[in-house]
């Protein structure tokens, strides 16, 4: 996250607005919700396969931080399939 805000952020150095606890808790809710929604869907492709909310959660973190450092965000969809693919959801086919 940090990454993120000092990319997209106007003032680099404003580091005490990023670690305001409000915008922290409102970050870790936001990344709670995508889990849940990633845990759904998982869920729904195939009902046989648990993944939890924190392993859905940590996917969706691993992506964006994939995505913030890799050009283009071509990296944070591959690490959520490949991570999905570890939790036992099949790749395709």
């Amino acid at each position: 996250m940090l990454i993120q805000f000092i990319t997209c952020h106007n003032s680099r150095f404003a580091l005490s607005s990023f670690f305001s606890w409000r915008r922290g808790a409102i970050k870790c809710a936001v990344l709670m919700i995508w889990g849940a929604r990633l845990k759904m869907s998982s869920k729904t492709i195939d009902p046989k396969v648990h993944i939890s909310l924190w392993e859905a959660t940590k996917i969706v973190i691993a992506n964006h931080f994939l995505a913030g450092i890799i050009p283009s965000a071509a990296g944070g969809k591959s690490i959520r399939i490949y991570l999905l693919n570890k939790g036992g959801l099949s790749a395709g086919g």
